[in-house]
């Protein structure tokens, strides 16, 4: 992380710009340190934004249709149905005081250019913050170029040194050579060094990491020698290009052969990936797959291969810019199309066997694994339809589905099983799959019209081909759309149907078979049928606990709770729901327990609870706000029932005004992880209640001190702690927070902190 000594006068500018202007573009050459800067000016703003600064990274996106569906899945609002990505995060911005980033738009400029427009004609408190090579041109746009570190017209060693850049030359130095420090005997020639390198941040940290091999004088005639071709000519943006190039052409012949071969076949993963993916996907061409690990290590070593443990994986990626230079080296060679085809296969097989064992006790940990990989299996998805090839496409989409119906980007789905269906067109069993996930998805965002229409086309090609457990499927999917649309006698006679299709494909004691009987005990519920209710809830839930399942039995706790509460019952319908709540508790998208949180706030009003009521009515308004969902969103089936606005003028009038309001503002207060931990009457820890996530106070002091910029050694000087407890600190960090970066702590400390008082640092 570059120490932003002499960066402050940038910092200054840019905080104002973002102050003053709607739209502000940072540009420079790669390598400069756009990200940095963008995150550490919205570090700094504060006050200015209580609603905190929202980063959305864009170099995992590779078409312009994609753009709105990342900022809505950076936001995690990309789950709403009923509405597009883009009028959920035109949603989501309205009326809030926040600055959206978009970090790396120059490749999606079109995409980019068009959400900012309608984001800045539409929201009018809309504020954003765009890193870019080029400017987007939209509108009052203000264009910020990011200089390298300390460039002056001084020449190294006088008044004009690159203070900066030899702070931050010394900070990467330090960190592979614990020995090294800036002396008055090196600071010149340390300074030299930074001169060469254009004062280029990336090329700075690449050439400090030498220094566990090399001294600084061996590294200086290194760089005169490998650079002595760009010494003509002016500091133009082309010769920076040229000059950060160089460095990591050094880099990579600094590398061994195996160490070449690896980073560049690493190029074809985008974002995080582990050990056993790269082991499969780079073991080509005679490469023992028990040798990448080493191999992995060599390239971490030096500094091009980042690696972070987090929930007790370690997962590794490549910087960008260094990706892009790996792909460019992986087109010269014979091995490019072995490598894409592998992580391509390697991501198929895992969804596949996600699909076959998301059913179960392992049933969040799946989903979470499906959210930490989407980028590479979107790269999968890409590969397959970019190359023709329908048959993979469809595998891979049509495996998805239990991922993009529970808690998954529901209109990317759409993007990709429209790509799927329109790329073959001949009758198939797997053609009938993705008819029947694009049916099933577009139930889950409310499109029944096209539900109906692809679950139509889904099974006479199903009975077609003979495949009789999809045909049980689609038919359970058509009970739901018969439900949906208040058919109850045509959504029982299709249930009893596909319970008789799953019997004879042997699969009655599964998730379709265990979905329907959700589906009857929902019917039973809107009738007010406690028996028929009751019995099928039963039989799903028999089929789930067998199974160790969570999110379906929550579904039929739902019905249970619900039909208690229709029938006066309030202390039964609290402790059903508290048991839902219990069971969906830990998913990874926290706005899926709004269904039974409000339903705990039905039951606590009409127990007489009011007090509880109001305080859980302010949680729920304020889980409405951050995730911008409307009290009345449509969603499928269980939910179309919702006495909300009802629930909350009765308990308004049963309190009085004064006493729901503070009871309220109190709900409003309480942080987002713990409105479970409320609504089942836990108590919070402290430090819980306080940060969220349980950082210590210390780890609080530190994620402040990297939102300010401060590198390693200037945290633990600033603590007077070493420089390995504070580097300690920062892994624990990014750990607890799930984060992958010291730019993303910035981010989080200025989307999370901003009105919370920085801990005293002695």
């Amino acid at each position: 992380m570059t120490s932003f000594v002499d960066r402050r006068s940038e910092l200054a500018e840019i905080q104002r710009l973002v102050s003053t202007a709607r739209l502000v573009t940072l540009t420079g050459t790669p390598g400069v340190g756009k990200t940095r800067l963008a995150l550490r000016a919205a570090a700094g703003l504060g006050r200015r934004l209580p609603d905190g600064a929202w980063l959305v990274e864009l170099a995992e996106i590779r078409d312009d249709a994609l753009v709105a569906d990342a900022v809505a899945q950076a936001l995690r609002v990309h789950h709403l149905v009923d509405r597009s990505p883009l009028d959920a995060v035109r949603e989501f911005f309205r009326d809030r005081r926040a600055l959206l980033i978009l970090d790396g738009c120059e490749h999606l400029a079109q995409g980019c250019a068009e959400l900012v427009g309608t984001l800045l004609r539409d929201v009018e408190t809309a504020r954003i913050l765009t890193t870019s090579r080029e400017a987007l041109a939209v509108g009052d746009e203000r264009v910020f170029v990011v200089a390298p570190l300390g460039l002056s017209n001084g020449a190294p060693g006088r008044n004009g040194t690159p203070v900066a850049a030899a702070h931050l030359f010394a900070d990467r130095a330090s960190a592979v050579s614990p020995h090294f420090a800036l002396t008055t005997e090196n600071a010149q020639l340390v300074n030299a060094i930074c001169h060469r390198l254009d004062g280029l941040p990336l090329a700075i940290e690449l050439a400090a990491t030498r220094l566990r091999v090399l001294s600084v004088e061996h590294l200086m005639h290194r760089l005169d020698d490998r650079f002595a071709v760009l010494d003509a000519g002016h500091r133009t943006g082309a010769r920076h290009q040229r000059t950060l190039r160089a460095t990591v052409d050094w880099s990579f012949d600094l590398c061994t052969p195996q160490e070449q071969a690896m980073w560049a076949r690493l190029s074809v993963f985008v974002g995080r990936f582990d050990l056993a993916a790269a082991a499969y996907v780079c073991a080509v061409d005679g490469v023992d797959p028990e040798s990448v690990f080493g191999v992995l290590d060599g390239l971490v070593a030096k500094s091009i291969l980042q690696v972070r443990t987090q929930a007790g994986q370690v997962r590794y990626w490549l910087l960008d810019t260094l990706r892009q230079y790996g792909a460019q080296r992986l087109r010269a060679t014979d091995t490019q199309a072995t490598v894409r085809r592998r992580h391509a296969d390697w991501y198929l097989d895992l969804v596949e066997r996600a699909e076959r064992e998301w059913f179960g006790p392992e049933q969040i940990s799946w989903l979470a694994r499906m959210q930490a990989e989407w980028a590479n299996i979107r790269a999968a998805l890409e590969f397959h339809l970019s190359s023709g090839d329908a048959e993979l496409g469809a595998r891979l989409a049509g495996a998805l589905w239990f991922y993009w119906t529970n808690s998954g980007p529901t209109n990317e789905a759409g993007y990709w099983l429209d790509r799927v269906l329109a790329l073959d067109t001949k009758p198939s069993a797997l053609r009938a799959k993705a008819l029947w996930v694009a049916g099933y998805v577009a139930i889950v965002r409310n499109e029944r019209d096209r539900a109906a229409d692809w679950l139509a086309q889904a099974r006479p090609m199903a009975a077609q081909f003979g495949d009789r457990l999809l045909e049980a499927w689609i038919v359970g999917r058509q009970q739901s759309m018969a439900t949906i649309q208040g058919e109850f006698d045509r959504g029982m006679a299709l249930g009893e149907e596909a319970l008789r299709l799953f019997e004879e494909a042997g699969e009655s004691d599964g998730a379709g078979a265990a979905l329907v009987h959700t589906t009857t005990a929902t019917i039973g519920m809107f009738r007010g049928d406690v028996g028929a209710t009751t019995a099928a809830s039963n039989r799903a839930q028999a089929i789930c606990r067998a199974h160790g399942e969570r999110w379906i039995q929550a579904f039929t706790l739902a019905n249970l709770g619900r039909l208690a509460w229709m029938r006066g019952e309030a202390e039964q319908a609290i402790e059903l729901t508290r048991e839902m709540i219990r069971l969906r508790r830990g998913g990874p998208q926290p706005a899926a327990l709004l269904p039974a949180l409000e339903q705990m706030s039905w039951a606590t009003e009409a127990a007489g609870q009011h007090r509880r009521a109001a305080t859980l009515q302010g949680a729920l308004h304020q889980l409405r706000r951050t995730f911008a969902i409307p009290v009345n969103t449509k969603v499928p089936a269980v939910y179309l029932l919702d006495p909300t606005q009802s629930c909350e003028r009765r308990t308004r009038l049963a309190l009085g005004e004064r006493a729901y309001t503070n009871a309220f503002r109190r709900g409003t207060r309480i942080p987002i992880e713990d409105i479970a931990t409320f609504a089942l009457g836990e108590k919070a820890k402290p430090d819980q209640r306080t940060v969220g996530p349980q950082l210590t106070r210390r780890e609080l002091q530190v994620a402040h001190l990297v939102a300010e910029g401060l590198s390693n050694r200037e945290i633990a000087s600033r603590l007077t702690i070493s420089t390995r407890t504070a580097e300690s600190h920062i892994e624990h960090l990014l750990g607890k927070l799930g984060l992958n970066s010291r730019a993303q702590i910035a981010a989080w400390v200025a989307h999370s902190l901003q009105d919370r008082p920085t801990p005293p640092t002695s």
